[in-house]
């Protein structure tokens, strides 16, 4: 079975949705990191990625996962 989604002309397979997930939760945490913390939007697109992980890797809950990430960037 193939999964695909077209949009605007474009075909999507699974792991370009997958892609676009990842994308969209990590930049979703570093807005919400820029808000709390003074980073940059690189710094927190790159931290928002990384706190996915720790939320992945782990089970954490984004919160935890801020923290851990933060006590590890020594932030």
């Amino acid at each position: 079975m193939k999964f695909e989604y077209e949009i605007k002309g474009v075909i999507l397979d699974e792991f370009d949705m997958q892609r676009i997930k990842e994308y969209y939760e990590a930049h979703c945490t570093a807005e919400y990191l820029m808000e709390n913390y003074e980073l940059t939007e690189e710094k927190a697109v790159e931290l928002g990625y990384d706190v996915r992980r720790f939320m992945f890797k782990y089970g954490y809950d984004e919160e935890y996962a801020i923290e851990e990430v933060m006590k590890e960037e020594e932030l």
